[in-house]
């Protein structure tokens, strides 16, 4: 068996099987809590939004991007904290948010979401995790040095 990888895909057996195939991962990005917001924990005020985490990809026409976040520790910081998030394309929230999905009186917690795309155009695009808290202050990226992850992945159509 014959295997290499040419400019249009992996050759097997002299058969190339495409590397835009639909349901390919064309590339993919991460930023990690240190690269994006320091090595500092960020508090958050009581419903105001912040970005958490950002990547800038270029995409080709009609793929689509699968977006994952794990927040690692997030400390509420009191009575009716209520850390909340969403998923953002070039300015426009594309999710829904997690409001009220961790309600609770005090302690840590940790939020993950994940959210595919629609088609998007051929060009470079934004990608953003927006943080906040309801209620009452949150600290996202508590215990700093073990921050959580942002992920997006290209997606062929």
């Amino acid at each position: 068996m014959a295997v290499s990888l040419g400019p249009n895909g992996l050759v097997l057996d002299n058969v190339t099987l495409p590397n835009n195939a639909g349901g390919t991962v064309i590339q993919a990005k991460v930023a990690k809590f240190a690269s994006a917001l320091g090595t500092s924990a960020v508090t958050v005020a009581a419903n105001t939004w912040v970005d958490l985490m950002s990547i800038t990809m270029t995409t080709q026409a009609n793929s689509r991007v699968m977006m994952w976040f794990d927040s690692h520790q997030t400390e509420l910081g009191g009575t009716n904290a209520n850390p909340n998030m969403y998923f953002e394309i070039d300015g426009s929230q594309v999710s829904t948010d997690t409001n009220h999905y961790f309600y609770q009186n005090g302690g840590r917690t940790v939020i993950s979401k994940i959210f595919m795309s629609d088609a998007l155009s051929a060009g470079s695009h934004t990608f953003k995790v927006r943080g906040s808290s309801y209620g009452y202050n949150c600290t996202w990226n508590f215990q700093n040095s073990n921050g959580g992850i942002f992920m997006v992945q290209e997606i062929a159509e």
